[in-house]
């Protein structure tokens, strides 16, 4: 699996992130108050009645342009190391927008930048190595972008 692949995870995350927070141009996009969903509550003992509650309510998210919040937002990686350890390593301050169309979500638009110089995987000679043209030839390519190619609906809440 590639690099870049590996990525799309954690931006998937990202865009979620990006969702809550508050649009970029207020004016085009007033911020709505997202109603919560709501879900009825069972005691422990009545397992059916908690299994046959109502399904959340759809969130109505206003259409506009959202802004990543950097000091909300942590872009994490993990990857299996042939199955014998799960090495993790942090992004530093992610850059993004969400262009989000509320009646049509497929004309919604993600674009995520992530700074190599944040990159710290807790180990300092392996972050050297990621950062090396072996991986992802920092010297050359200062930031890893994401942009995405299409969106769709996969039920409720969720893009």
């Amino acid at each position: 699996m590639t690099v870049t692949r590996k990525l799309l995870l954690p931006l998937a995350l990202t865009l979620a992130i990006a969702a809550c927070s508050k649009p970029a141009d207020e004016a085009a996009a007033p911020a709505a108050d997202a109603p919560a969903a709501t879900e009825t509550a069972a005691p422990a003992a009545d397992a059916a009645a908690a299994a046959a509650a109502p399904a959340a309510d759809a969130i109505q998210i206003a259409s506009g342009t959202y802004k990543l919040d950097p000091t909300h937002t942590d872009v994490l990686v993990q990857w299996s190391h042939f199955g014998f350890s799960h090495p993790t390593a942090h992004f530093g301050a992610a850059e993004g927008t969400l262009v989000y169309d509320a009646a049509d979500v497929t004309k919604s638009t993600v674009e995520v930048k992530l700074p190599l110089t944040g990159l710290n995987s807790f180990t300092a000679k392996f972050d050297e190595h990621l950062k090396s043209a072996d991986f992802f030839d920092a010297a050359k390519f200062p930031a890893a972008t994401f942009k995405s190619t299409k969106v769709e609906a996969n039920g409720t809440n969720k893009l």
